[in-house]
């Protein structure tokens, strides 16, 4: 067996004379049996190499190696240390490499690197069949791959049909219902071999192993196709092994009952770490190092927030979830601290942060409010202590090197704890007395462990799949096939049936925060298709039973006056191509969101609208000049620029809208609004210049307002309804410039701005406010007429680009995409605030609300929001779009201007 290795960057340098002291041998058969040791040079760290020897087997070479060596060994190795501190790895490759070589900069660190696990674990047999489902945008959907025989292989598509995804489907732990076979990947030439080319199945069976099929052979595809599968969203995490392989950076879910699993995709920009799981909320809380951030998303890698921003230098380790007292806490190695926050965000604390020296492992006592957690520094011990930090005890402090993770068993009082370099798993009661060493393997490097029920879980770098002992160290067990490259962490969860005195979560995952509309229309935004996202995947309404009780709801969660809503039926051709479908939906027509209409997974992706047809909208059954005013408030309006589309998002519900500009090869870039005749002005790019245009929130029409000088470039817009005025930014010629609607009364407002972005105005003392992200980034104003220049801030900017104003409050909101912060200041200058930071953000357009912070960014597939104290990260509406660039908001209680 192979061990896979990570990739290692240290937050601080050590400055000491000479590096660690190290095992030291060359050409042995066992790390274990080296004894001689050996002090390191400055800027060198311990390692093993374990190289094959024909058909005899290994041996090993143990010593020190330059630092620079560790991350670099034949230009593609990446190499595994003590510690686990992921580095940025969107750029990282890794391979399957024969030999494997670690590096670690700790004392004597070096000898369970490259070490081989003890094969005494029961190894399922070789009838069993387990699944996985790779390469989808969520973990419900991507290509069919099975474990026969040894190996891991695909399903040739040909007689792939939808009983056979139920079956397959319900071994991933989904339900069956509404699963749908599709095409998976084209099969490459080297990888033409795949397991099988049909089976059988009624998609009653309980595998694909009772599915009827002839013998297990390697088959050619005659399409060059292979098997896929879309299960439903509607399934819940309930027996469910979440799992951290950190040398993929991903994680996945794997199925209690079956041991299949599939991968928890989150959009592919998260780093994740060390985690936990919310049994209340259904959310898992990760740590991600390379952007010093708790993240929280829904289990299925939707909804990802940043929970909590750390400190450059912070290093976090384990997040722990208490789920009766509503908090998390975690361990930071970084700053030697550890921390806890409740889980709406506020009253943050360092509960300990003094006589730590490399705090890892973390487990919680909800009831009785104790931390237990583990140490790793030069004295490793595992101490306790109240929630408040008082009562702290060193409970374990002899016989423990690396005691990586801790875990507690309410019901018998119990810790576990693994010890990464001794290669034990032990216990203890809650006092740290009674110690039994439970199991142990020299070869292992335990990394992760959980209790559930009468087993114990764990996760062994030197292994490549999940473990499980009796609780009493007997019956080792590997679960599932081998799947991973360096398995760390491990959750285990069962609705009614996890840790005693932990709150669980109903099984039933549906959800209105994470179910939205979206109303897809040719002729206007006020009518068309009714398409609906359901935790992470978007489907069609059916028209049967779809009256207008049903279309007052559907219109109500996308902005509009309910009572202006009727229902309309459209042809099965109108059907979303590969979507899945919503059928049986029952309003009365006072529902906030669809979801209280009888929507389940009953009916929820398992008919295809092909015999009624597709649910379809009219919301504004009224001509214009018979509608109530304001027609529409509360909203955004953004631009996705790849997608090429424009949108109107209802604030509260996130369901929305699109715009339907009938324009080829649509551009937009900058767009503003006109409150009072409820028009939008925008700017696209074409031929090296840009353009303004006019059109209304339905988008029935659009007129172009005229040409901008050649080289122009509108980065942000802003309109004065008082004046009749659109103000723009001319980033290529360096400019502020204001024009009339009809094109004329063009003025340049200043002059020689190296870089103008974003734009807001005080309509009520005639002063324009913009950003420049030249080479001495400025946020600055002047009066309409381009009098009274000044300069507001100057000073710790990079890439200021959004800017929003509150006229009454005095005060001008930005955002920095460089210094990846959110802030307020005063208009002159004065109070200047930090609300937000991200280390992972790009942000480009900002809005205001009375309640809310909008904001675009550009590692993100939608806008967020969040409150105007900067709390409480919210994504706006599902992860569909590109790169949005403006955003406006439009809140009639909230005066801007």
């Amino acid at each position: 067996m192979f061990v896979s290795v990570l990739l290692l960057t240290w937050t601080c340098i050590s400055l000491a004379e000479a590096g660690p002291e190290c095992y030291q041998c060359t050409a042995i058969s066992d790390p274990q049996l080296c004894t001689q040791k050996v002090y390191c040079g400055f800027e060198e760290q311990c390692y093993t190499e374990r190289i094959q020897l024909g058909s005899h087997g290994f041996y090993y070479n143990m010593g020190c190696i330059a630092t620079n060596l560790c991350y670099s060994i034949d230009n593609n190795d990446v190499l595994v240390g003590k510690r686990f501190d992921l580095a940025d790895q969107a750029t990282s490759r890794r391979k399957r490499d024969p030999a494997c070589k670690q590096c670690c900069r700790e004392e004597l660190c070096n000898l369970p690197l490259c070490s081989l696990p003890a094969d005494t674990a029961t190894i399922p047999p070789a009838a069993d069949i387990y699944a996985r489902l790779l390469g989808g945008k969520t973990p419900y959907e991507g290509t069919v791959e099975v474990f026969y025989g040894g190996r891991w292989g695909a399903i040739c598509n040909d007689d792939w049909t939808h009983y056979d995804a139920q079956v397959f489907c319900n071994m991933l732990g989904y339900t069956g219902d509404g699963a749908r076979a599709k095409n998976g990947s084209v099969i490459n030439s080297d990888q033409s071999k795949v397991w099988r080319d049909q089976f059988e199945c009624r998609g009653i069976e309980s595998g694909l192993a009772q599915c009827v099929h002839g013998t297990w052979e390697m088959r050619d595809c005659e399409n060059r196709q292979i098997a896929g599968a879309i299960c439903s969203s509607e399934s819940a995490d309930d027996g469910s092994i979440f799992l951290l392989d950190s040398a993929n950076n991903t994680m996945a879910r794997m199925d209690l009952k079956t041991k299949s699993f599939t991968y928890i995709p989150m959009l592919g920009l998260y780093n994740p770490g060390p985690f936990d799981f919310d049994p209340v909320q259904g959310r898992i809380y990760f740590a991600d190092q390379t952007y010093k951030q708790i993240n929280s998303m829904k289990s299925d890698g939707t909804d990802i927030v940043n929970f909590r921003q750390l400190e450059q230098n912070s290093s976090p380790g384990k997040t722990k979830v208490d789920p009766i007292n509503r908090m998390l806490f975690y361990t930071d190695y970084g700053l030697n601290v550890i921390a806890s926050v409740n889980l709406d965000g506020s009253h943050f604390q360092n509960v300990i942060s003094s006589g730590l020296d490399s705090p890892r492992g973390l487990t919680l006592n909800p009831k009785t409010r104790t931390i237990f957690w583990t140490d790793w520094g030069q004295n490793p011990r595992i101490e306790s202590a109240s929630y408040d930090g008082t009562n702290r005890q060193v409970l374990i402090s002899t016989d423990i090197r690396w005691p990586n993770s801790i875990a507690i068993d309410l019901d018998n009082n119990r810790l576990y704890y693994v010890d990464g370099t001794l290669g034990k798993i032990e216990s203890s009661d809650l006092s740290g007395n009674d110690r039994q060493i439970l199991f142990r393997d020299n070869g292992a490097h335990f990394y992760g462990i959980d209790v559930f029920g009468g087993y114990i879980y764990y996760t062994d770098w030197a292994r490549s799949m999940p473990m499980r002992l009796n609780k009493d160290g007997t019956g080792l067990t590997s679960l599932g096939a081998p799947s991973f490259l360096q398995l760390s962490d491990i959750k285990v969860y069962q609705y009614n049936k996890d840790t005693s005195g932990e709150a669980t979560v109903s099984p039933s995952v549906l959800s209105p925060k994470q179910t939205f509309l979206h109303l897809v229309g040719d002729v206007d935004s006020t009518t068309g298709r009714v398409d609906i996202y359901i935790n992470g995947q978007w489907g069609t309404v059916c028209a049967d039973k779809w009256t207008d009780n049903e279309a007052m709801v559907a219109c109500h969660m996308l902005g509009f006056d309910r009572s202006l809503a009727k229902a309309s039926k459209l042809p099965p051709t109108s059907n979303k191509v590969g979507s899945n479908s919503l059928d049986s939906v029952q309003c009365n027509g006072t529902e906030d969101n669809i979801v209280f209409c009888n929507v389940s997974a009953q009916n929820w992706a398992v008919h295809d609208c092909s015999y009624e047809g597709a649910a379809g909208l009219e919301c504004e059954n009224l001509p214009p000049h018979e509608m109530p005013e304001p027609v529409l408030d509360h909203f955004i309006l953004f631009n996705d620029v790849f997608e090429g589309v424009m949108v109107r998002m209802d604030i509260e519900t996130f369901s929305y809208t699109t715009v339907p500009l009938q324009l080829t090869n649509f551009t937009p870039i900058a767009l503003t609004f006109d409150p009072t005749l409820q028009q939008i002005y925008f700017s696209e790019v074409k031929n090296q210049t840009s353009v303004i245009r006019q059109t209304d929130l339905r988008g029935a029409w659009v007129s172009t307002l005229g040409y901008t000088p050649q080289g122009s470039v509108i980065d942000g817009m802003a309109f004065d309804n008082k004046r009749n005025m659109i103000f723009y930014t001319d980033a290529g010629n360096n400019r502020i410039v204001s024009i009339s609607p009809d094109g004329s009364n063009l003025n340049v407002v200043g002059f020689n701005i190296e870089q103008p972005k974003g734009l807001a105005l005080d309509t009520n003392a005639a002063v324009v406010y913009w950003t420049d992200c030249g080479s001495q980034a400025k946020i600055e104003s002047a009066n309409y007429d381009g009098t009274n220049r000044r300069t507001i801030l100057a000073e710790d900017l990079q890439f200021p680009y959004g800017i929003a104003l509150d006229v009454a409050a005095g005060q001008l909101y930005f955002c920095d995409a460089g210094t990846k912060t959110i802030e307020v200041v005063n208009i002159d200058g004065t109070r200047r605030k930090m609300l937000y930071k991200d280390f992972r953000s790009a942000c480009y357009g900002l809005a205001l609300t009375s309640q809310y912070i909008f904001y675009s960014d550009w590692t993100k597939m939608n806008v967020v929001r969040i409150n105007r104290d900067g709390s409480n990260q919210t994504p706006a509406g599902p992860d569909s779009f590109s790169q949005v660039f403006d955003v406006y908001a439009f809140d009639s209680t909230f005066t801007k201007t």
